[in-house]
C-alpha cells in the first residue's frame, strides 16, 4: 500500500499504489501518466510538504538515486514545467534543446519529512488548522480508511437522471432519532459507469433505481473538500438485494392481512344486480381510462361512470388512491374500478403498500382491480373483490353482470306467467266444482220437499174418507195454506240459492280481476321504472360525452401551443449549440496552428535527427557524426565538424 516519490527541479514523480489517493493528486494539480501509472506533480514547497505527508502516512517516502526513472510524461515532448502550466507554445530554442530527464535511484530510505515540514505541521497542531488544511487532512484520512470500494446499503431519495449521469441520495434511519429522521450521503453514477451497468443489467437497472427503493451498491467513498461533503461513486449494484427486499415486504403485508381476516373482507361483499353507478380510479388521459369507458360504450352501458383522476405511479399514488376510494364511497357508487396500464414491478410497487391494502379491506363497496401486471399479482389485486388483467376485461365483467341479471329477470317473468296461468286454471276448476255442488244441493232440497209433499198427500188421502165430511172444508183450507206455504218456501229457497250462487260467482270474478290487475300494474310499473332510469342514465352519459369532448379539444389546443413553444426553444437551442461548436472548432484550429512546427521552420529554425531520433543535447554529438536537418520542404544530411557550447559559439 506504500507510495513513494522522487524530486526533480521542475516536478515531483509520485509512484506506487496511488489509486485511492487520485482525488488528492488532482487537487495538487498533478497529471497522470498511464504508461507507468505515476503522477507528475508541480514542484512547489507546499506540494512537496503535502506529498511527503501523504507518503509518510501510508508507509512510503522519498527515494534517492540509482536506477533510471523517466520523469517525462508519455505524450508531450516538452518539459514538465511547460506542460503543467498554461500549455503555451515553447520558445524556438526549446525546439533543438535536449532536456536531461533521467534521475538515478539508489537505496530506499525510511520515509521522512524535511525538518521544515515537521516544524510546520507542529505549528499547525499547536496554532490550529485552516479550513483548507482541515479538509485536506480529512480527505487523506478517508482515502486511507477506505482504499477500496465498499458495499453500502441505503434507501434511494431524490433521484435525478441527467446526460452526465445519475444523481441521488442514499438514506438510512438516524440512530436515536425519530422514525422519520434520516442520515443521507450524496451518490453519483457517472455516465461511463452507467453505460457499463446498463449493458450488464439492462432494464433491471431502471427498475431498481427508483425513489424509495432500498439498494446494495459497491461504491468509492470520497470527500469533496471545497464543500466538506462526503460522496459515493457507484461502481456496481446488487439487483437481487432489492428484489428480495420487495418480495419480503409484500409477503409480510399479506401475512398480516390474513391474520386479521382482511384479505377476504372485500371479496365477501355482495354485488348489486344492476351496478348503474361505477366509480373509476385511473390517471387523467390514460389509455386504461379510455379503454374501459370505450368498452362500456360498445355494449351500451346504461349506467353512470364517476371518474376520479389520481396518480397511479410515484409517491403521490398512495395519497390519491386512498382518498379516491373514500370519496367514491361517499357518492354512493355500486362498484369501484381501480385500473392502470400495466408496467414493471418497480412501477407497481405502490399497490403493494399497506395504506392501499387497508383502504381496500375497509371499503364497503366491491372493488375491481385491473392493474395489468401479468407476471406477479400485487397485494391490491390479491385482496380486492375481483381481479381482471386489463381495463377492457373489467368493463366486460360489469356488462356480464347486467346480462346475467337480464337473463334472471327473463326466467322470473316466464315463471310468473306460468304461475298465473296455473292459478287461473285452478280458480276456474274450483268455480266449476262449486257450481256443480250448489246445483246438486238445490236438486236434493227440491227432491226432499217433493217427498214430504208426497208423504203429506198420502197421509191426507188415507184420512180423507174417514174425515172427509168433517174436515172437508178444513182440509181444503189446510191444503190451500200448505200449498201456499210450500210454494213460498220453495221460492225462498230457490231465491236464496240463486243469490248465493251469484255472490259466489261475482266474488270469484272480482278476485280474479283484482289479481290480474295487480299483476299487470306491477309489471307496467317495473317496466316504466326501468325505462325512466335508462332514459336518465342515457341523458347523463350524453352530457358527460359532451363535456369530455370539450375538455379533450381544450387539451389538444394546449398541447399544440406547448409543441409550438417547444419547437421555438429547440430552434434557439440548436442555433446556440451550433455557434458554440463553431467557436470550439475555431479555438481548436488556433491551438493546432500554435503547436505546428512549420511556422518556426519557415523562420529558419530546424530540428536535428540521428539514428536514435530527435537530438536535444548538442554535447552528445561527436565530430564526423552524420545527422539530418529538417527544413520546410526537405530533409538535409549533414556531417558534424565541431561541437561548441552555446556560450562559446558566436552567432
Amino acid at each position: 500500500m506504500s507510495v513513494y516519490y522522487v524530486l526533480s527541479d521542475a516536478s515531483i514523480l509520485v509512484k506506487g499504489k496511488t489509486y485511492p489517493y487520485r482525488e488528492v493528486m488532482r487537487s495538487l494539480g498533478a497529471q497522470y501518466n498511464a504508461s507507468d501509472k505515476s503522477w507528475i506533480v508541480p514542484n512547489t514547497p507546499d506540494n512537496v510538504s503535502r506529498v511527503g505527508e501523504l507518503c509518510k502516512s501510508v508507509g512510503g517516502g522519498l527515494i534517492k538515486e540509482t536506477t533510471h526513472v523517466s520523469l517525462a510524461p508519455a505524450s508531450p515532448a516538452y518539459p514538465p514545467s511547460q506542460t503543467l502550466s498554461t500549455g503555451a507554445m515553447p520558445s524556438p530554442a526549446l525546439m533543438t534543446r535536449v532536456a536531461d530527464r533521467t534521475t538515478t535511484l539508489t537505496t530506499y530510505e525510511p520515509p521522512s519529512l524535511p525538518e521544515t515540514a515537521e516544524n510546520k505541521l507542529e505549528t499547525k497542531l499547536s496554532d490550529g488548522f485552516s479550513i483548507a488544511e482541515l479538509m485536506r487532512q480529512a480527505q487523506l484520512a478517508i482515502a486511507q480508511s477506505f482504499p477500496r470500494s465498499v458495499w453500502v446499503i441505503g434507501e434511494i431519495q431524490n433521484i435525478r437522471w441527467h446526460a452526465t449521469g445519475v444523481y441521488f441520495q442514499l438514506a438510512d434511519a438516524k440512530e436515536g432519532g425519530s422514525q422519520s429522521a434520516t442520515v443521507t450521503v450524496n451518490t453519483t453514477i457517472w455516465r461511463s459507469q452507467l453505460k457499463d451497468l446498463e449493458r450488464k443489467f439492462g432494464e433491471t437497472l431502471k427498475e431498481i433505481l427508483q425513489d424509495g427503493f432500498r439498494v446494495r451498491v459497491l461504491a468509492d467513498l470520497s470527500l469533496f473538500k471545497d464543500r466538506g461533503q462526503l460522496s459515493l461513486n457507484i461502481q456496481s449494484i446488487d439487483p437481487n438485494f432489492t428484489k428480495g427486499s420487495l418480495a419480503l415486504q409484500r409477503e409480510k403485508l399479506l401475512k398480516e392481512l390474513r391474520a386479521k381476516g382482511l384479505d377476504q373482507k372485500n371479496k365477501s361483499l355482495k354485488l348489486t344486480p344492476f351496478p348503474f353507478i361505477i366509480g373509476l380510479l385511473s390517471a387523467e388521459d390514460s389509455r386504461a381510462k379510455s379503454d374501459f369507458i370505450d368498452q362500456l360504450k360498445v355494449y351500451g352501458f346504461p349506467g353512470q361512470v364517476i371518474f376520479l383522476p389520481c396518480q397511479m405511479q410515484g409517491e403521490a399514488t398512495l395519497k390519491d388512491v386512498v382518498s379516491g376510494l373514500k370519496d367514491l364511497q361517499k357518492v354512493g357508487c355500486d362498484l369501484i374500478v381501480m385500473t392502470r396500464g400495466g408496467g414493471s414491478a418497480a412501477d407497481l410497487r405502490w399497490f403493494d403498500s399497506k395504506e392501499i391494502a387497508y383502504a381496500i379491506a375497509e371499503a364497503r363497496i366491491p372493488i375491481i382491480a385491473a392493474i395489468g401486471h401479468h407476471e406477479d399479482v400485487c397485494v391490491a389485486e390479491d385482496i380486492c373483490f375481483q381481479r381482471e388483467k386489463t381495463p377492457t376485461a373489467a368493463a366486460d365483467f360489469i356488462i356480464s353482470l347486467f346480462q346475467k341479471t337480464r337473463e334472471r329477470l327473463g326466467e322470473l317473468s316466464l315463471v310468473l306467467d306460468k304461475t298465473l296461468s296455473e292459478r287461473v286454471k285452478l280458480f276456474d276448476a274450483y268455480l266449476a266444482q262449486l257450481m256443480e255442488k250448489m246445483r246438486a244441493e238445490a236438486l236434493n232440497t227440491i227432491n226432499d220437499q217433493r217427498r214430504l209433499m208426497d208423504q203429506a198427500e198420502s197421509s191426507l188421502e188415507l184420512n180423507w174418507q174417514r174425515r172427509v165430511m168433517q174436515w172437508s172444508s178444513r182440509l181444503e183450507q189446510q191444503q190451500t195454506g200448505l200449498r201456499q206455504g210450500l210454494d213460498l218456501r220453495v221460492q225462498k229457497e230457490q231465491a236464496r240459492l240463486e243469490q248465493g250462487q251469484t255472490r259466489l260467482r261475482q266474488g270469484l270474478d272480482l278476485r280474479v280481476q283484482k289479481e290480474q290487475a295487480r299483476l299487470s300494474q306491477g309489471q307496467n310499473s317495473l317496466l316504466q321504472n326501468l325505462e325512466l332510469r335508462l332514459q336518465r342514465e342515457l341523458a347523463r352519459l350524453n352530457q358527460q360525452c359532451d363535456a369530455l369532448q370539450s375538455k379533450a379539444q381544450l387539451h389538444i389546443e394546449r398541447i399544440e401551443g406547448r409543441t409550438r413553444d417547444l419547437a421555438k426553444d429547440m430552434q434557439r437551442a440548436t442555433q446556440i449549440g451550433l455557434q458554440s461548436q463553431e467557436q470550439a472548432l475555431m479555438r481548436a484550429e488556433a491551438a493546432i496552428k500554435e503547436k505546428d512546427p512549420q511556422p518556426w521552420l519557415k523562420q529558419g529554425w530546424t530540428q536535428l535527427f540521428d539514428d536514435e531520433g530527435l537530438i536535444r543535447d548538442g554535447q552528445k554529438l561527436k565530430p564526423g557524426q552524420d545527422v539530418k536537418a529538417r527544413l520546410t520542404d526537405s530533409l538535409v544530411e549533414l556531417t558534424v565538424k565541431k561541437v561548441q557550447s552555446s556560450k562559446e559559439a558566436k552567432v
